[in-house]
């Protein structure tokens, strides 16, 4: 019963990554207004967009082969739980980063949840940390396994980097690059990116710890 109930869920959650990766492109909104529609590159420079879409496309490839396992008894591999580890670890970095930094400097705190940022924001997250969590037997990983929940996080502040230094005009970032100011810390930057790696291993630590804990067979 939880592999079909992950299933469903899984195939909802990419439904909705891309649904709402869609509603971002050809700016559709869902309180009877039109937003302004975004290029697929700028929308790809957002950890946001990315991790919720990692997260999409690890939930298909996860519910295929939960399928599988139900019909054929193909044993679901080890590394098809460490990329839902890692998958997983990324949407809830975007949740818990716009819960507590992003949504507190706004006017109106529920203002990063509407429309398409509902469910980028808050949906997708906290379904795929539940289903994580509860239905998903990961006794195949080990705690050394955890270390893998950081990779993805790893790859994009090298990305950020990467892409930002190379779009600087003498001094300055060109408009649209350094988009979350980091870089601009300066020396800090190293610190905060010290910082928020180990926060991204703790919340690997966390998902895992609680999988072990709460997760039961049928």
């Amino acid at each position: 019963m939880k592999k079909k109930i992950s299933i469903i869920i899984n195939i909802t959650i990419f439904v909705l990554s891309i649904f709402t990766l869609i509603t971002a492109l050809i700016g559709l909104g869902f309180r009877g207004m039109v937003n302004q529609p975004l290029e697929f590159g700028y929308l790809m420079k957002y950890f946001t967009v990315l991790s919720n879409l990692f997260m999409g496309f690890v939930a298909l490839a996860f519910a295929i082969n939960e399928i599988l396992y139900i019909k054929k008894n193909i044993e679901i591999k080890k590394y098809m739980y460490i990329l839902k580890l890692m998958a997983t670890v990324s949407v809830a970095i975007t949740f818990l980063t716009v819960v507590f930094f992003l949504a507190p400097k706004e006017k109106n705190y529920f203002s990063l949840f509407y429309d398409g940022n509902f469910f980028y924001h808050f949906f997708i997250p906290v379904i795929s940390i539940i289903t994580f969590i509860l239905l998903d037997n990961t006794n195949k990983l080990s705690i050394k396994s955890t270390i893998f929940g950081i990779l993805p996080f790893v790859v994009y502040t090298i990305f950020y980097i990467i892409v930002s230094l190379a779009n600087m005009d003498g001094s300055k970032f060109k408009p649209g690059y350094d988009w979350y100011g980091f870089l601009g810390l300066g020396p800090w930057f190293i610190l905060a990116a010290i910082l928020m790696l180990g926060g991204a291993y703790a919340i690997s630590f966390l998902l895992y710890f609680s999988s072990k804990k709460l997760y039961k067979e049928n």
